[in-house]
């Protein structure tokens, strides 16, 4: 569920069921603990060499999609969004996962406008909060019965890209990656390693093992890569953790997510005759067209964006975990007070 960014009281005219739905959505929904961890200097002087732990739990190219049952329409809740990738041999279809919630993200579900609710609530009469109530009385019904519009969504677009995940056979895409982050670990914190490995097991059962005492730190960088539901993005998203002795899932030593999302392909403009609107493209021609600006020339394009992401986010994770950002960040607000308290004092 989203998060919840107004406080205000509901207003003395709503219904107690309203009321009473309001309260329980700002006790379920209050803000959580900030989900990015940085690593504190003592915690960085003390890592040694360190586990790497390459962890890409599909075996290909994976596909986002999009889908709506008619009934979620009826009930104006958010739609459906998922992922579709192959892993050991049978495909994976769903909320895209990631370590802290592999499984189901609910927010996927919710009623759309019940993150604003709070807010916005004292101007409702009571038929709103009565239809609100209602919907939100179903999205547990939505959840148990929309399975089969993830299957039937996430089947398609696993059979949509198949040009695109044919291009990609070859990469190896999981060699890549632990190359890339071996490089910028060294590179930016000297980091040595005691051993480096690649896996396929779902994060969150790594991480629930934890760290053993007289075991090496853990670093645990799971990566997602997928075409958007359009085909006009690739998106690759890592997740990091760095994980001691005494570390739980919940408070690791490190975490941080680290996203990158190529330029988004531009849609052709359609040919038409003077004075008449352009008609929107088919689907299944906007398809074919998208897909061979990804596959031309053998994939090249595909196979850049994926290089291009795993060494960005490379980086971006190795100068994170060395704190570089925040100390220029740092430095930047203390050059900033200096400068303002030196105009004071003229």
């Amino acid at each position: 569920m989203g998060e919840l960014r107004h406080n205000r009281v509901p207003g003395p005219g709503l219904p107690p069921i309203a009321a009473l739905l309001v309260s329980l959505l700002l006790t379920a929904c209050a803000d959580k603990p900030t989900f990015e961890r940085g690593l504190s200097d003592d915690t960085r002087k003390k890592l040694g060499p360190v586990r790497l732990l390459t962890v890409v739990v599909q075996d290909e190219l994976g596909a986002q999609y999009r889908t709506r049952s008619t009934t979620a329409r009826l009930l104006n809740t958010a739609p459906i969004h998922g992922v579709v990738f192959m892993n050991k041999g049978a495909l994976y279809i769903g909320p895209a996962p990631d370590s802290m919630t592999p499984w189901i993200d609910t927010s996927d579900y919710v009623p759309e406008g019940i993150e604003d609710m709070p807010g916005v609530v004292s101007a409702f009469d009571p038929s709103s909060a009565l239809r609100l109530v209602t919907k939100t009385a179903f999205a547990p019904v939505l959840r148990a019965t929309e399975r089969s519009e993830h299957k039937s969504g996430g089947t398609a677009a696993y059979e949509r890209i198949a040009p695109a995940r044919a291009a990609m056979r070859k990469v190896k895409v999981k060699a890549m990656f632990q190359e890339d982050q071996t490089r910028e670990l060294k590179n930016h914190l000297g980091l040595k390693f005691a051993s480096r490995e690649v896996s396929s097991e779902w994060p969150l059962t790594i991480l629930q093992r934890g760290v053993q005492p007289k075991e090496k730190p853990l670093v645990v960088l799971f990566t997602q890569y997928t075409l958007t539901a359009d085909l006009r993005q690739m998106h690759v998203q890592t997740e990091a953790t760095v994980m001691r002795a005494g570390d739980t899932v919940e408070a690791p030593s490190y975490r941080n997510r680290f996203s990158y999302e190529s330029p988004r392909l531009p849609v052709p403009g359609r040919a038409t005759e003077a004075g008449k609107e352009p008609e929107p493209w088919e689907k299944e021609l906007l398809t074919k067209m998208m897909l061979s600006r990804w596959n031309k020339d053998g994939g090249a394009m595909l196979q850049a964006e994926l290089h291009r992401a795993s060494n960005i986010i490379a980086a971006d994770l190795a100068m994170d975990i060395e704190g570089r950002v925040q100390a220029a960040a740092q430095a930047a607000a203390h050059k900033d007070a200096k400068s303002k308290k030196d105009e004071k004092n003229k």
